[in-house]
């Protein structure tokens, strides 16, 4: 018996949550498994942490969104130059991706995506560039 009806409530709204939250993540994962380019761009999930401009990971949707790909056997880089530095940064964006903003820190705004990518902006603050598809979430 799920702990909420054990104590007598409606519905469980934290599992509920969470099933929602999963269910958003493998959204998001079917997205960028859906922008390869012919399975010939690589994935690479922009940022870790779960708030911006902080290294903090613990609860981040894009360290989960990372897993489920990984889950799936898609391989995938993440980087967030909070958590790994600004090392990671050539690696990243060294030829074209699929890239997905997973934290919405700054840098991922005004960053030189290559010519070729599919940059993924579930925020919405990434500006239009020549040669890169850009997929706003809900927007256009």
């Amino acid at each position: 018996m799920p702990a909420a009806a054990s104590c007598g409530l409606s519905n469980d709204t934290y599992t509920e949550g969470m099933e929602a939250r999963e269910h958003h993540i493998r959204w998001f994962a079917d997205m960028m498994a859906g922008h390869d380019g012919g399975g010939a761009l690589p994935k690479v999930i922009l940022g870790k942490s779960h708030k911006p401009e902080t290294n903090l990971t613990v609860g981040s949707p894009a360290v989960r969104l990372h897993n489920e790909l990984k889950e799936r056997g898609i391989e995938c880089t993440a980087w967030d130059p909070h958590v790994d530095g600004e090392d990671g940064y050539a690696a990243a964006a060294a030829a074209p991706a699929v890239f997905f903003v997973g934290t919405k820190h700054t840098r991922f705004k005004d960053m030189e995506y290559p010519r070729g990518s599919v940059v993924i902006d579930p925020f919405g603050y990434v500006e239009r560039r020549d040669g890169v598809e850009l997929v706003r979430i809900g927007r256009q």
